[in-house]
């Protein structure tokens, strides 16, 4: 009897509840994801291992510690003239960029979507583009704006010459994708090689001096003391023994095999 009452309060609870609901009730929809976008050749969204065969001259592929889990790889474009900068997250296409050349500070010529390229001025992209939010980062102007599907694109200036330019798509949305395994590069052994995809040995060259112009160490930039070709499981690859001011040195471990033996 004890727990024909129990059930009987039990199934009154219930029916109060499902009578105290709206009648026409429907669950929230989740968020939409935001629409594919394609740009440079390059999907955001795109696994790793479909960006790494799109057709252009490969620079580095390396980590970005500051925002792990992301690495990211460079393509010359342009003749050299500028870099396109794709991030990945958790082995996706996370963002898309182009900026400046290292080497001397020239711009390619390609505009994004909007018809926005390097060669624009602040104004330039407000008076197309709108107001936007603005920040400064290490003593630069960068402008963003967030569209309805939820992708960021952001403008980056210094002294009112745009650096560089990038669409970025939220984590949340990459990490509601089937996931894959990411591919790191640190460049800290044969397994974990930078992988340098240069088109031939003189742009496999030029890759590495730009690259290096980037990293830095405790006492400037790291520079290159001597450097040794090794062959390893049918792998080429250029050993770097790089020196710090500082007195630090380390190995860098660079795989070299799509342009060697290519003049």
């Amino acid at each position: 009897m004890k727990g024909f009452i129990t059930t009987a309060i039990a199934f009154c609870a219930l029916t109060q509840i499902a009578i105290a609901a709206p009648p026409h009730a429907k669950p929230a929809k989740p968020a939409a994801p935001p629409a594919p976008l394609t740009w440079m050749g390059v999907t955001l969204g795109q696994p790793e291992s479909e960006v790494l065969t799109t057709t252009g001259e490969t620079g580095f592929m390396y980590p970005e510690p500051a925002i792990a889990p992301m690495t990211s790889i460079a393509y010359n474009i342009d003749r050299a003239s500028g870099l396109l900068d794709v991030s990945f997250h958790k082995g996706r296409a996370a963002s898309i960029g182009i900026r400046r050349s290292v080497m001397d500070d020239s711009a390619p010529s390609e505009v994004d979507p909007h018809g926005i390229s390097l060669a624009m001025s602040q104004n330039d992209v407000t008076a197309k583009l709108g107001k936007a939010e603005i920040t400064s980062p290490n003593g630069t102007q960068l402008l963003t704006y967030k569209t309805k599907d939820g992708l960021s694109w952001r403008y980056s200036f210094r002294d009112n010459v745009m650096q560089w330019l990038d669409v970025t798509m939220p984590d949340a949305a990459l990490d509601a994708m089937p996931p894959l395994t990411a591919t790191v590069h640190t460049g800290s052994s044969f397994e974990d090689a930078l992988v340098n995809g240069a088109a031939d040995e003189s742009s496999g060259a030029a890759n590495e001096r730009s690259y290096l112009l980037e990293q830095h160490c405790p006492s400037g930039h790291w520079w290159e003391k001597q450097q040794a070709l090794v062959q390893k499981s049918a792998h080429e690859y250029d050993v770097l023994t790089l020196w710090c001011a500082n007195g630090d040195t380390k190995k860098l471990y660079i795989d070299v095999t799509s342009f060697f033996g290519k003049l």
